[in-house]
């Protein structure tokens, strides 16, 4: 069952257009899920912890990601 929640995430953040190409790091004990990574706004931040809360009423979200400024060449 932990398996198949953390697929279902998975695939939640991969079919949204706005987190699918995000490198993110899923970890998941029991219904707590713990999403790390760098990502470039707090905008963005709330859309995957938003996509992950869509997946069910009863995940416990903790969002450890980092917002990083965009390196420019």
């Amino acid at each position: 069952m932990q398996n198949k929640l953390h697929q279902l995430v998975i695939l939640a953040l991969k079919r949204n257009s706005a987190t699918a190409e995000l490198q993110l790091d899923i970890s998941m004990r029991g219904n707590h899920v713990i999403i790390r990574g760098y990502i470039y706004s707090d905008r963005l931040a709330q859309e995957v912890v938003d996509t992950v809360e869509s997946v069910s009423p009863y995940l416990k979200v903790t969002s450890e990601l980092t917002i990083a400024e965009p390196a420019f060449a």
